[in-house]
């Protein structure tokens, strides 16, 4: 395990987020029940002011008030790249006056308390889907048989998780379609009355075209569950429908935020799949920048669509890509396995550096250029 957070950021009580977007309105109320958080940094001069119960400044305003706190930039990892060249242009140094969530999370708390803390994990429960999108980054298109994942299956794999991981920010559920799945009412309990403390939201991923019954919106409310809505209505005509979601969410009370600002890549894989070598695999996951890794049957994989070329095309990983949870609890001692996930999700994946489906997936980093319409 490579720490690369220099001591400064030993033992501290307080940061500055930088970042009220998508992820930050998601995180930040969690964030700020584990540390102070004196304001928040935006450079989107719509967001400055009071928001949400947080005061938000510009970056110039934000950086002359800051009393040598840290930064801690709540985005993904392909907008990070442009943070950060905008935060070492204000003379600021990385890892020692700012890092991205993720690297906070996993580092900070294993280093300070000896916990495996991770800033977002993702399951997928079902290849069914309301739509389909040509270019799924899931390749349900490809899936044969669509199917809900066994209730068994996915409680087993929940429980492997936690054996390992304290606690992890954001707990999403994802498909196809999550709401789609039979027994989604018993998965979000059975997530909710396990291991709630240790989970900050519990999210659904929805395009916003399933019907939402009373009963799921009742189980929904009170697993404190917040809907990420994929509005894909430019190219599907479902309108009327994602209203009539978002009336029940209202209803109900229940948190969602839409992804309007979504910009889809088109992986070119299974159709035109790409050919990086060996050489150029490891630069092309870091420009890829998932920061959304996967833990489906026991295994924990580096991005989502790994996960779903495997299930849904037959695209045969390797042994080596994944981190297999029950490997790792016989034949290492715990804090040595928590060392061994959060290096995996900074991207030390394997000896050669990079699972064995970068060489065929374009990804969606700056290395590719092929923007499509999102729901395409």
């Amino acid at each position: 395990m490579e720490y690369l957070l220099d001591e400064s950021w030993n033992n501290i009580d307080s940061f500055i987020p930088f970042g009220f977007g998508r992820v930050g309105k998601r995180v930040l109320p969690k964030l700020q029940e584990m540390f102070q958080v004196p304001f928040v940094i935006d450079n989107n001069p719509l967001y400055e002011g009071e928001k949400n119960g947080f005061s938000i400044k510009g970056l110039d305003d934000g950086l002359a008030e800051r009393n040598n706190e840290k930064i801690v930039v709540l985005t993904v990892e392909t907008a990070y790249v442009e943070i950060r060249k905008l935060l070492i242009g204000k003379g600021l140094e990385e890892y020692k006056d700012f890092c991205i969530l993720e690297r906070f999370f996993g580092e900070w708390f294993l280093k300070n308390r000896g916990e495996c803390y991770l800033s977002k994990i993702d399951t997928v429960i079902t290849s069914k889907c309301s739509l389909a999108c040509k270019h799924c980054a899931m390749f349900i298109p490809y899936c044969k048989n669509k199917e809900d994942y066994s209730l068994d299956v996915l409680k087993n794999n929940f429980d492997l998780f936690f054996e390992l991981v304290d606690y992890v920010l954001e707990y999403t559920l994802l498909g196809g379609e999550p709401i789609l799945h039979k027994d989604i009412k018993e998965i979000l309990r059975y997530l909710h009355e396990n291991y709630g403390n240790r989970i900050g939201k519990i999210v659904l991923i929805s395009n916003g075209k399933a019907i939402l019954q009373d009963d799921l919106l009742e189980v929904m409310k009170t697993c404190n569950v917040i809907v990420s809505i994929s509005d894909y209505t430019e190219v599907h005509d479902y309108k009327g429908i994602i209203n009539s979601f978002v009336e029940k969410l209202d209803a109900y009370e229940i948190p969602y935020y839409y992804n309007y600002e979504m910009e889809w890549k088109d992986h070119g894989y299974p159709v035109n799949p790409s050919a990086f070598s060996d050489e150029n695999g490891a630069k092309h996951m870091r420009m890829c920048g998932h920061t959304a890794h996967s833990m489906n049957e026991g295994r924990l994989y580096y991005c989502d669509p790994m996960y779903g070329a495997e299930k849904n095309t037959g695209f045969q990983t390797c042994k080596d890509d994944c981190l297999h949870f029950n490997d790792l609890l016989n034949e290492e001692e715990k804090i040595d396995a928590k060392k061994r996930i959060i290096s995996y999700c900074f991207g030390k994946v394997n000896e050669k550096g990079f699972p064995s489906f970068c060489k065929v997936c374009a990804g969606i980093g700056h290395d590719n250029s092929s923007v499509i319409r999102a729901g395409e």
